[in-house]
C-alpha cells in the first residue's frame, strides 16, 4: 500500500508538534504527537515497558542478521521517491523522540535507535539519516 500524500502531509505537522513539544521540555505531549504522526506513516511506537524490550530484541535479532548477511538485507539508494520520504520522515521523528529518550527514559531511547539504524540501512540506504543514526 502506497502512503497517500495527505498522510505524509498531516504527519509532517505532527513532527514539527512533536518537535515543538520537545523544545518546550514537555515529553509526555512529544511522545504523544510523536505516536500519532508515526501511526500515520504506519509505524506503532512502543512506549510500554513490554513492548520496548520485545522491540529491542526484535531490532537487536534484525541487526545481527543485516551484519551476517549484508548485501541481502541493506539498500541501495531507493528510486521510489514517496517511498523514501516516507521513510526519511520515519527517522526524522525518531531523531526528536531520541532526544527526548536521552533525558527521560534510555531503555526507549535504545530501541529508537536500533529500529532507526534497521530502517535507515532497509528501506533508505546510504543518507545523511543512516550517517547520523551510525
Amino acid at each position: 500500500l502506497s502512503i497517500m500524500p495527505d498522510n505524509l502531509r498531516k504527519a509532517q505537522i505532527y513532527r514539527q508538534i512533536c518537535t515543538a513539544y520537545f523544545k518546550k521540555g514537555d515529553w509526555e505531549n512529544c511522545e504523544e504527537y510523536g505516536k500519532f504522526g508515526l501511526k500515520l506513516l504506519g509505524v506503532n511506537l512502543p512506549v510500554k515497558k513490554f513492548t520496548v524490550y520485545m522491540s529491542i530484541t526484535g531490532e537487536l535479532t534484525t541487526h545481527f542478521f543485516h551484519n551476517l548477511f549484508p548485501g541481502v538485507f541493506t539498500k541501495k539508494q531507493s528510486s521510489d521517491r514517496e517511498e523514501k520520504e516516507k521513510y526519511k520522515l520515519i527517522t526524522w521523528f525518531y531523531i526528536t523522540l531520541n532526544w527526548m529518550y536521552l533525558l527521560s527514559d534510555i531503555t526507549k531511547l535504545v530501541a529508537n535507535q536500533l529500529r532507526m539504524l534497521n530502517l535507515s540501512e532497509t528501506k533508505i540506504g546510504k543518507s545523511k539519516e543512516l550517517g547520523m543514526i551510525m
